[in-house]
């Protein structure tokens, strides 16, 4: 699965999600060091991580998800963090999103 962000300015998007992660306005989510992000809840926590492809486009974020070599990937858990991190998206920038897509089924930008 893949999560596709239409959005006039994807970097400034980029940027305010990490804010509101590390101000603790978002404190679902957690941005590590390698820019990854993971949900937070203990029964998620570092089970995936959503990754940020590059992407040439200038009107999208795209991000994939990278599986935690210790934990089956199921359908069940890439949906949770899917859905949650749109959620988390919508109900924090729905002002500067467009649109937002979400692919079914694994995709080249998916790594487990």
């Amino acid at each position: 699965m893949a999560v596709i962000i239409k959005t006039n300015n994807p970097d400034e998007l980029l940027k305010k999600i990490n804010e509101e992660i590390q101000n603790e306005n978002i404190d679902t989510w957690l941005v590590d060091d390698d820019g990854d992000y993971t949900h937070t809840p203990e029964q998620w926590y570092c089970k995936a991580w959503m990754h940020k492809i590059s992407n040439p486009e200038e009107t999208s974020l795209i991000f994939g998800i990278v599986g935690n070599k210790q934990v089956k990937m199921t359908k069940y858990l890439y949906a949770v963090y899917h859905g949650r991190f749109s959620e988390m998206l919508l109900s924090h920038f729905d002002d500067e999103i467009e649109e937002i897509e979400i692919t079914a089924g694994k995709t080249e930008h998916d790594l487990f």
